[in-house]
């Protein structure tokens, strides 16, 4: 997939939406179309909500900060807050916002960076640190316990056809079909259950040791959908096929 270009735009404090630090205000350009509000009831259908009840909705031309509360019941005021962190008046289009179904996180993806939040019971909000060192434990972690499934258990080799992904690409949820949150679990492919079972190990050649924890409408007998935290990555990694080891 392709990652959306985005088009700059600039609104006044008032109507400020997400945006990440380090980027500066800017005059206009002249040639820019002209800005018009979108309304509630536009941001509504655009709004994607699944099973589990969390909302996702992607940044338009148009949309203030008031209208998208509003649409998606998040609490104005929280919103606010998550701005004023950031400390900017800018907005990028295709920035990604979800909710979680108790309104008590919203993250902040605009393709490159991603920032999730939680809502206090003051109604504060707090920046979830998720850092390098921490994702790399828990892939060390779970390396370590595929390894001893492994020479416990043995296992066996199986031939698919592979693809790639990533919650970073704009419209994909952070959350996979069995409720793993890939910012924190990103090692997952995506399988078709009834060839691999949901929560087995598995080892691809090159990439190591990846959970089944998802599955996909297009993923079914022996494919896969391998999870990859860098765009480039997914790309690079195109369709493929390979010999995984499953290991039980």
């Amino acid at each position: 997939m392709k990652p959306i270009k985005k088009q700059l735009m600039m609104v006044t404090a008032s109507l400020a939406l997400f945006s990440f630090a380090g980027f500066s205000a800017t005059t206009a350009s002249a040639n820019e179309v002209e800005w018009t509000a979108r309304t509630v009831e536009q941001v509504k259908q655009d709004v994607k909500t699944d099973d589990k009840g969390v909302q996702e909705y992607t940044i338009k031309w148009g949309d203030t900060l008031s209208v998208i509360s509003e649409a998606t019941g998040a609490s104005l005021d929280t919103l606010v807050q998550v701005n004023e962190i950031q400390d900017a008046n800018l907005i990028y289009p295709g920035t990604v916002l979800r909710f979680s179904a108790d309104q008590k996180e919203v993250t902040v993806d605009n393709g490159t960076e991603q920032h999730s939040y939680r809502v206090q019971n003051n109604n504060e909000v707090k920046e979830v640190e998720t850092t390098e060192a921490t994702t790399q434990a828990a892939q060390e972690t779970e390396t370590t316990q595929a390894a001893a499934a492994s020479s416990n258990q043995g296992g066996y080799y199986l031939t698919v056809e592979a693809t790639a992904y990533s919650y970073n690409e704009a419209g994909l949820s952070n959350y996979t079909a069995d409720g793993t949150n890939l910012i924190s679990e990103p090692n997952v492919i995506a399988v078709d259950p009834s060839v691999i079972p949901l929560g087995s190990y598995v080892e691809i050649p090159g990439y190591g040791v990846f959970r089944a924890a998802d599955t996909g409408g297009a993923i079914y007998g022996n494919r896969i959908d391998v999870h990859l935290v860098n765009l480039s990555d997914v790309y690079n990694f195109g369709r493929r096929t390979i010999t995984i080891r499953v290991l039980q």
